[in-house]
């Protein structure tokens, strides 16, 4: 549900990135589309920092700013952060990617603040800080966990 919730919210923000006009948004479809074909990761990352993403990207940013003086709407975008940590999150378990598992991890804190699970905060707190020192502490554990092998995987 919440991952229904904040693809509605963004096609909302997309289309209103759009409605600016900053955009062509057949242009911009034309990139995608030929984004979604592409075989390699060079053209994915062509995609990326081509100015036609970061332009939307900065549009995109400044109407999150602007709609941040509302009170509901502030709440939304944030709303929005947080499915996107969440997302991170599991891409980092799925993928066993060990860096952004502590990232997430770090950027969970206050939303276990802010909820009111004070013991989960605690305890991330200080399992973050003791992962951040892991490569001194012991850097062979730290070298696994580089390597993939933190996340539990069923297998035969």
């Amino acid at each position: 549900a919440h991952f229904l919730t904040e693809a509605a919210l963004m096609a909302l923000l997309i289309e209103m990135v759009f409605d600016t006009e900053v955009i062509d948004k057949a242009v911009f479809k034309i990139q995608l589309n030929k984004l979604f074909e592409a075989d390699s990761q060079q053209q994915v990352d062509e995609f990326l920092e081509s100015d036609i993403f970061r332009t939307f990207e900065e549009t995109l940013l400044n109407i999150k700013s602007h709609l941040t003086k509302y009170r509901t709407a502030k709440l939304w975008i944030l709303y929005l952060h947080y499915i996107q940590i969440l997302k991170s999150f599991i891409l980092a378990e799925r993928t066993s990617n060990w860096v952004l598992h502590v990232e997430s991890t770090l950027s969970m804190l206050n939303l276990f603040a802010a909820s009111g699970h004070i013991s989960y905060a605690k305890s991330a707190r200080f399992y973050v800080q003791q992962m951040q020192d892991l490569h001194v502490t012991q850097p062979w554990l730290h070298q696994q966990f580089m390597g993939g092998l933190h996340a539990v995987r069923r297998s035969d």
